[in-house]
């Protein structure tokens, strides 16, 4: 009876306050409590992670950077700088800082920048077309008449890339050509291959 006269009154709301509030720190603490494992499944995740950057068939840019094909770097190169359709300023001060780093004259980032939008737009719209068909067949295996497109694709996107890297020879001046060969070649020691599954 008491109980029922303590749950009609403002008493009885303040207990009720006070016990949903204790029951949300319990929870709060127990969380808290818990945290060491997970950041310690965090760290097993980075170790996993390391083990698999060093598995066999990993390339390491810093251990040798020779090993990295240009057409790589060049690919990476091209989709680290390209600059979005709309493009803050802010945006794209950042694409430039990276190529700036090659020393190139104004001239020369102009004209590698654009041709690195040039060769991102055109296979953005390939990546497209590869997600749907992806979208479309999640199981996908050489046996579905899906995967032929798909190799299309992937042989599409290697053109464009080559035939992008034999434009900036054009576009480029020759010293602005000779110094982003060097940057690339010191842009593969921070670079790592992992072989395809």
């Amino acid at each position: 009876m008491l109980i029922d006269h303590l749950n009609k009154t403002k008493i009885g709301k303040y207990f009720r306050q006070k016990t949903i509030l204790i029951f949300l720190m319990t929870v709060a603490v127990v969380g808290l409590l818990e945290s060491p494992s997970r950041s310690t499944s965090k760290v097993n995740a980075l170790k996993m992670r390391e083990q698999q950057n060093n598995a066999p068939g990993v390339i390491d840019g810093a251990v040798s950077p020779q090993l990295i094909p240009d057409k790589v770097a060049y690919s990476l190169l091209f989709l680290s700088v390209a600059e979005l359709a709309n493009a803050s300023p802010g945006q794209i001060a950042r694409a430039r800082a990276k190529i700036v780093k090659a020393h190139l004259d104004e001239a020369d980032i102009n004209a590698f920048l654009f041709t690195a939008n040039e060769y991102v737009e055109k296979v953005k719209a390939l990546s497209a077309q590869a997600a749907e068909i992806h979208r479309r067949n999640p199981s996908l295996n050489s046996n579905n008449p899906e995967w032929q497109r798909l190799l299309q694709l992937d042989k599409q996107k290697d053109q464009h890339l080559t035939s992008s890297i034999a434009l900036l020879a054009t576009r480029l001046s020759p010293l602005g050509m000779r110094k982003l060969q060097d940057y690339l070649q010191d842009a593969k020691r921070r670079m790592k291959m992992v072989p395809e599954k």
